[in-house]
């Protein structure tokens, strides 16, 4: 290969990362949203979103530095394993219903346009882009009115059916 050809590979490259930056769904890495970091152990931690710390006993674990380094008050019939089971199970409840990236990726499947087979609807940038600018319009009490250009194929109108089912859900039932 000839340098120009590794220069042009490089640009390709740092465009690539630029339009498509490292993102989990998972543990929130790499989220446009504004986020804190919550350690589970030594070895993980994944990133929340800042509502969650309205939540006294998240902003209590991530004072003491993580789920591990925490010791909760135990009813007589828990164990720590059985508070940290219930706790996650709590954890995994609000962030489905505060974490739309997360809850499209642990709940809903869409059909994979080449296998056909279900897969995890994770948003891609372009999705979490537009997701941001509903979620600003959302919480500053704005209606939310957008044009959205139809640009084939790109999954806008996916994840904005979803959005806006689950929002009118949320709201509905708070």
């Amino acid at each position: 290969m000839k340098s120009n050809d590794y220069e042009l590979l490089q640009e390709n490259t740092t465009r690539h990362n630029k339009l498509f930056p490292y993102y989990n769904a998972l543990t929130g890495e790499g989220s446009s949203e504004k986020r804190f970091a919550f350690v589970l152990n030594n070895n993980y931690t994944i990133y929340l979103p800042k509502v969650l710390l309205s939540f006294p006993l998240i902003k209590d674990i991530v004072s003491c530095g993580g789920l591990h380094k925490y010791q909760p008050t135990l009813q007589p019939h828990q164990t720590s394993d059985t508070w940290k089971i219930q706790f996650l199970n709590n954890l995994d409840y609000l962030r489905i219903k505060h974490d739309f990236e997360y809850f499209c990726f642990t709940r809903i499947k869409i059909e994979d346009k080449e296998t056909g087979v279900l897969i995890p609807f994770k948003l891609h940038a372009g999705q979490r882009k537009l997701l941001h600018h509903l979620e600003s319009l959302r919480l500053n009490g704005k209606p939310i009115r957008i044009t959205l250009d139809k640009a084939r194929q790109w999954g806008g109108s996916t994840m904005t059916q979803i959005y806006l089912y689950v929002v009118d859900s949320v709201d509905v039932a708070e």
